[in-house]
């Protein structure tokens, strides 16, 4: 599994995005499969990977500039929009996948405002052999 964090900021500024608490207050994340359901998600979400970017951030191993005009999916829409989701993704319904996309949801709002949108995927645990 990867995790994926939605960062909204108004600066590339990286003493900031490393300060860990700073971008907790800036970011929502979303754990998937692979980089392909990312991009299944944002296309759902009206956006797409715009380019790679090197930021040198702590526990960070790729990070993209996101395009596009986020959709914020109005409450009652959200249960299509999850099992649309469900369907496309082959992903399993539990109570931490609807979470993480409702979570995320409430999020687009301020990402949609951020004059930056980036999406980080964070380093992978690795496992001792």
């Amino acid at each position: 599994m990867h995790h994926y964090s939605f960062v909204a900021v108004n600066s590339l500024d990286t003493n900031m995005l490393n300060n860990l608490e700073s971008r907790f207050e800036l970011q929502e994340s979303v754990c998937l499969n692979n980089l392909e359901e990312l991009k299944l998600l944002l296309a759902m979400l009206g956006l797409s990977l715009s380019k790679t970017i090197n930021l040198d951030l702590i526990d960070i191993e790729h990070c993209w500039l996101v395009e596009g005009a986020s959709k914020e999916i109005a409450y009652s829409d959200f249960d299509d929009f999850y099992q649309h989701w469900l369907g496309v993704s082959h992903r399993e319904s539990t109570m931490d996948e609807y979470g993480q996309l409702i979570y995320l949801n409430s999020f687009m709002n301020r990402f949609k405002k951020a004059k930056f949108k980036l999406i980080c995927q964070e380093i992978k645990d690795q496992k001792p052999s």
